[in-house]
């Protein structure tokens, strides 16, 4: 599916990209499913730095991956690899228990077209709907 995603960014098929962006940011949070590091760096070297697919790719990491990435690993991927650790870094790698945070919220890594269009996912989805 990240290909199918990288293939309607770079063919600036939204609607396209919209959807399989959605159905793989719910596959992934469903099966708190941390990507391949080759599919990391596929994405980070195909998808524009503020991507929500890269910031979930790094939360999912530091939610769910009990593996620090080695020196050689970043090396046999390139920069793209070595950005993707950089953030996860950034954002305070650690294993945490699951009882003691907010759990990973789909809805906030979808791409919504309107304010309305993220509220009724939100609503079905069963998250408090800020005003």
């Amino acid at each position: 599916m990240m290909e199918a995603v990288v293939f309607g960014h770079e063919y600036l098929a939204p609607t396209f990209q919209a959807a399989v962006h959605n159905k793989l940011v719910d596959v992934l949070v469903a099966g708190r499913d941390v990507a391949s590091y080759a599919d990391v760096a596929y994405m980070f070297k195909h998808l524009p730095a503020h991507n929500a697919l890269l910031k979930l790719s790094v939360v999912l990491h530091c939610y769910y991956e009990d593996e620090v990435m080695n020196e050689v690993e970043v090396q046999v991927y390139g920069k793209e690899l070595a950005e993707y650790w950089r953030r996860v870094k950034a954002m305070g790698f650690k294993t945490m228990d699951l009882l003691q945070r907010e759990p990973v919220k789909a809805c906030e890594y979808h791409v919504h077209a309107t304010e309305e269009e993220r509220w009724a996912c939100e609503k079905e989805r069963g998250v408090e709907v800020g005003g």
